[in-house]
């Protein structure tokens, strides 16, 4: 998999400067520009990917046909790995 990220310089900061997917060992830093991550999925379902404190994160869903996958089913899934919690910016978990 191919993953690039193009960041504009004003809207990098030091809560999402640096991507790190777990699951894979991956810690990627973002520059300014285009950013590729490549990894190789081993499976589907969901990678979660988050910034370097774990407090902005989300996922990528990975199927082995995506023309086989209705839109609504996409955007209801993209969270189920992820709990709900509410933050105060990137620093502070408020919802504990």
């Amino acid at each position: 998999m191919k993953w690039i990220i193009n960041v504009e310089e004003k809207n990098l900061n030091g809560c999402n400067n640096t991507i790190i997917i777990p699951k894979y060992g991956i810690e990627k830093e973002l520059n300014p520009g285009e950013n590729v991550i490549e990894f190789i999925p081993e499976e589907e379902g969901n990678i979660t990917y988050t910034c370097w404190m774990g407090m902005i994160r989300s996922n990528i869903k990975v199927v082995s046909d995506i023309t086989k996958i209705e839109d609504e089913k996409i955007d209801n899934s993209l969270n189920e790995d992820i709990p709900n919690q509410t933050f105060d910016g990137c620093c502070r978990n408020i919802s504990q």
